[in-house]
Parts: structure tokens; C-alpha cells; sequence
């Protein structure tokens, strides 16, 4: 029996979930996006958050976590490693053990990857590339950034960032 899927959402659009949880930090475009959804999307919360505190959650509530590009407008902010690092606190926090964190961004890995070091998260991440549909992308591609917890993989942290193998629990790397 498959058990049911929290979902907490840090961007505008779903198209394919009933129940889901929405934060954004400008209570205009929530306000925006309750009146939209009102009769297609009954099952969707909408509420005004700041993703460095989200205090309203409970620990390990949510089983996914969609970030669209929020990752993307913290490192144009000041003081990035200190917001990186509460925004991930609180991601890991919220998350169930075994919950996955989805981190889109327009940053390729060679860019993208010192944000997910062990100084600012104990996340362990893996990368999938997925071809841009609009133009806005400079790479022609978008970035997922999939990241778990750690500590639920079978080998050290300082490999998970950067090993797929580790991320399935059969890390061949020579750093474990």
C-alpha cells in the first residue's frame, strides 16, 4: 500500500498534484495564486513564509520538497553562505527521513555545486540535466538538484555531494 505524499512547494505552478503545500515570501502573488486555484486545485495551501524560518512546519512533515528557482534568487542576495545555510537547515528539517528535496535552477553543476558543500548542508546531492523547453535558459538546459539526507546513505557526506553511485547507497569511490 503506497502511503500519501506531502508535498511542500517553493515556487508558482503544479499541475499534477491535489494536495500540496505552497510558501512564497510575497503574500501578493499567494493571494494571486489561492484565487487561480480555488476550484481546480482544492487540496492546495497557501501560505506567506520566509524559507530561512519556516517555524509553521512541524519537523519531518513534508515527503518532497519543490524549490523553482528560489535557489536561484538567494545566491543574487548578500551574505549567500549564511542564507544557504539556514534555507538548507530548515529543508532538512522539515523533511521526512527518507523525503527528497528538488532544487531547480538555471546553474550548471560546475557553478552550482560548491552551494551544496558540507560547510553549508548535509544534504547529499545528485544532478539531472533536463532539456530547456523555453529560451530563457543560456545552456539550453535546466538543472535538478536532488537532494536527501545524508545520513540515510550508506557511506561519508563529503562523497555523497558529488557521487551518483553514493547517492544509491553503493558508493565505489576511495573517499569511504
Amino acid at each position: 500500500m503506497m502511503k500519501a505524499t506531502t508535498i511542500l512547494s517553493m515556487s508558482t505552478s503544479a499541475r499534477y498534484c491535489e494536495t500540496v503545500k505552497w510558501i512564497r515570501v510575497h503574500g501578493v502573488v499567494i493571494e494571486q495564486m489561492r484565487v487561480r486555484n480555488a476550484e481546480q486545485r482544492p487540496g492546495m495551501e497557501w501560505q506567506v513564509a520566509d524559507c530561512k524560518s519556516m517555524s509553521s512546519f512541524e519537523d519531518g512533515r513534508f515527503d518532497l520538497m519543490i524549490d523553482k528557482a528560489l535557489i536561484d534568487t538567494l545566491l543574487c542576495e548578500d551574505n549567500v553562505p549564511d542564507l544557504l545555510s539556514a534555507y538548507f537547515k530548515e529543508v532538512e528539517r522539515v523533511m521526512t527521513a527518507d523525503g527528497l528535496a528538488l532544487f531547480i535552477s538555471f546553474g550548471p553543476p560546475d557553478m552550482m555545486l560548491k552551494y551544496f558543500s558540507p560547510e553549508l548542508t548535509t544534504l547529499a546531492v545528485e544532478v539531472v540535466e533536463v532539456k530547456a523547453t523555453s529560451t530563457k535558459s543560456a545552456t539550453g538546459k535546466h538543472f535538478v538538484y536532488v537532494g536527501r539526507r545524508a545520513k540515510d546513505a550508506k557511506c561519508e557526506p563529503r562523497c555523497l555531494k558529488f557521487c551518483s553511485a553514493a547517492f544509491q547507497g553503493q558508493c565505489e569511490c576511495r573517499e569511504c
